[in-house]
């Protein structure tokens, strides 16, 4: 009985020994030092690291990528350089660029030719009109919109009412505009991907939310990541803090960080952060290719954010220039589309996972 239980267990083990063991940092394909450099330099303290398993291939979203984040950029509306004169400024080209919209308004053709010139996907961030704030379902006006979008027949991303925390507007009220629009678009713009961003950009945020609606209707969810000075006592890790947000999401869909954003001036101090900002972007890109599932990261490159005004720009200051481009600088991080939009079709061989355990 002893050698019969010794020799299942023989068994058992070389069975086990056939199954590839989780890994920790990035899976092959990715940086080799990515996830170890993030882990070394996050406020010089030990952190545990995250562990990646493999599993079946998951299904990819509207132009998500097999492997890899795509880089975009978020300028001011009158911004001083064009999409093309930003990729020079940053020495690398980018897959996406932003703006932002209010339903009602024609879209901006010479921008988005500019784009279409660049191979690159535009991004709006869609508004509602100011002067009706309380009527979200405008039908025609959707259609309108819908049908702008579709005529130019490229990959898109639409940010369907990111401000969806208006009080004004019952949850209700706001999945049953988003739905209702993700129906016409469809008809219309089916390359357009949406793009739901939670109320407040909310990390805490499940697919219980109230106003989140539905896997069936949603492309890409996006999160805000943004870090303004000065900062407490105690250092902030962005990557950390949008680890909830990623654990509740990553099953079911790509995530976009929509936008990032790290302020390297103060206007309530008068004080530069040139060092701890150009740390904190090469921390934060580095940390990426342990977030699997994180498709796009969208770079908010705006002098005056927020009531005080802080500094997020990235083309203003060469070291936060010269930060920028070092991080993005890894093959992790993608510049260009393919030929064709991503459309959804199930990943062949094995995904890697980001385990909610750290060792």
């Amino acid at each position: 009985m002893k050698k019969l239980a010794t020799l299942l267990l023989l068994f058992f083990l070389a069975g086990c020994a056939a199954i590839d063991p989780p890994i920790v940092g990035s899976p092959r394909g990715f940086a080799d030092d990515a996830v170890l450099v993030y882990a070394a330099e996050s406020a010089n303290v030990p952190r545990m690291m995250p562990v990646l398993f493999a599993q079946a291939g998951r299904v990819l979203g509207l132009h998500e990528p097999p492997m890899g984040t795509l880089i975009g950029a978020w300028q001011e509306p009158d911004a001083f350089l064009s999409p093309r004169q930003f990729n020079e400024a940053t020495q690398e080209f980018h897959a996406i660029f932003t703006h932002e919209v209010v339903l009602g308004e024609a879209l901006p053709l010479m921008w988005v030719l500019q784009v279409m010139a660049l191979d690159a996907m535009p991004l709006f961030i869609l508004h509602n009109n100011p002067e009706t704030p309380e009527d979200i379902l405008q039908t025609e006006k959707i259609i309108e919109l819908a049908q702008a979008m579709g005529n130019y027949n490229i990959p898109m991303f639409l940010a369907f009412f990111p401000q969806a925390g208006n009080p004004h507007i019952r949850a209700d009220e706001f999945v049953s505009a988003f739905r209702l629009a993700r129906i016409i678009f469809r008809i219309y713009a089916p390359q357009v991907a949406f793009v739901w961003v939670p109320p407040g950009g909310s990390v805490e945020a499940t697919p219980t939310h109230a106003f989140y609606p539905g896997h069936d209707m949603v492309d890409w969810v996006g999160i805000p990541a943004m870090q303004l000075r000065p900062q407490t006592a105690v250092p902030r890790d962005l990557a950390e803090e949008i680890l909830l947000f990623y654990e509740a999401f990553h099953r079911h869909k790509p995530i976009m960080i929509l936008p990032l954003g790290i302020s390297h001036f103060s206007r309530t101090q008068y004080r530069y952060y040139m060092e701890e900002t150009a740390a904190d972007i090469r921390r934060f890109y580095a940390a990426l290719p342990a977030f699997p599932r994180i498709g796009a990261v969208v770079y908010r490159d705006l002098p005056r954010f927020g009531a005080l005004w802080d500094d997020l720009s990235i083309t203003r200051e060469c070291e936060i220039r010269e930060a920028y481009t070092q991080a993005i600088r890894n093959a992790h991080f993608l510049s260009r589309l393919g030929d064709a939009a991503y459309v959804p079709h199930r990943l062949p061989g094995v995904d890697w996972v980001r385990s909610a355990l750290r060792i």
